[in-house]
């Protein structure tokens, strides 16, 4: 080891700061962009938000206005919308001098055409496979994200004797040990054997081998018991991501992956910021639900009540029960 060492004078006083840009625009929300300054590793230093420079928003190369600046680095935009299909473009100012843009797609939603479950042991363990169908679309590079979220309905007694309801959201894993597009990112094919990516965190994947098809996604998720909720929403969202925006997650997956081994190569985040670093991507998403009501539990606390239809996928924030007896969001 003493023959590889090499002294290298390194000042990093030299080193200067550079413009940080987060921003994942989403298909129907508002423009949300945060700016903060890239922080020396030596130094040990929080996080830096930049507060006084201007940020013009262009779609199609239309000029769209300034974003307003909200607080600690958070840049929005007022009264607007991003849309899928478009393009976006942001330019940075200090001083009317341009030092940093960036520009990213919103891609246009991709159909869930179908989903069904089957329950299965594997390992002494209980899980729910999920078959996601979707309708890719021929002749475009496509780049999808699985996220998964899971209500759960929980009774309780309040402080006046009444039984009532509340949510609780928590985030699901997918078991992709037997799920090639998965594991492999959608970059190899289902017979190459030596395409295991090992963490993909995200979900992500390409249609480099999938390209038209309507495609069926096979999924295993953890069985939650429902013998003490009143019911569980487990959301499925299908969420077509930009190309930036996927390169970015596949650079941050590899690079958490390779932190800790002396032997490998460090890893690069991925950026598409010109004049500065950071992520500038969109995305679209249709989201579905597979929904298991405790009848027997139900039927306990609030006898006679029926529950009327589905409960609505993209009711993200109310619970599906308020108050006592009362289960007409469900």
């Amino acid at each position: 080891m003493s023959g590889c060492k090499e002294i290298i004078d390194f000042d990093e006083k030299s080193v200067r700061d550079t413009i940080v840009v987060s921003g994942i625009l989403e298909d129907g929300k508002f423009v949300d962009i945060r700016l903060s300054k890239t922080i020396n590793r030596f130094v040990d230093s929080e996080f830096e938000p930049i507060e006084n420079l201007d940020i013009i928003l262009y779609e199609n190369n239309r000029e769209i206005g300034e974003l307003r600046h909200v607080n600690r680095g958070r840049y929005i935009s007022d009264g607007f919308s991003a849309t899928a299909g478009n393009k976006y473009r942001i330019e940075i100012f200090e001083n009317n001098r341009k030092i940093a843009s960036a520009e990213t797609i919103i891609p246009e939603r991709r159909q869930i055409l179908k989903i069904d479950t089957i329950s299965r042991f594997s390992d002494g363990k209980k899980w729910l496979r999920v078959k996601l169908r979707f309708a890719d679309q021929v002749g475009s590079e496509d780049y999808y994200r699985i996220e998964l979220h899971e209500q759960l309905f929980i009774p309780y007694l309040t402080s006046s004797q009444q039984v009532s309801v509340r949510m609780i959201t928590i985030p699901l894993e997918i078991n992709t040990e037997k799920n090639w597009l998965l594991r492999g990112m959608g970059f190899y094919n289902q017979n190459d054997k030596f395409h295991d990516w090992a963490g993909n965190m995200f979900n992500i994947f390409s249609d480099r081998y999938i390209q038209g098809q309507d495609f069926d996604l096979m999924m295993d998720m953890p069985y939650f018991r429902t013998d003490s909720v009143l019911g569980t929403n487990r959301k499925i969202y299908l969420q077509h991501i930009s190309r930036d925006y996927f390169y970015y997650l596949r650079s941050v997956m590899q690079q958490m992956s390779t932190s800790n081994n002396p032997f490998n190569e460090p890893v690069q985040i991925y950026s598409n910021v010109s004049g500065g670093t950071g992520i500038f991507g969109g995305f679209s998403q249709t989201v579905d639900s597979v929904i298991h009501v405790n009848w027997a539990l139900v039927d306990s606390l609030f006898p006679g009540i029926t529950i009327p239809g589905k409960l609505n996928p993209f009711n993200n924030s109310s619970p599906a029960f308020v108050g006592r007896g009362n289960l007409k969001d469900f």
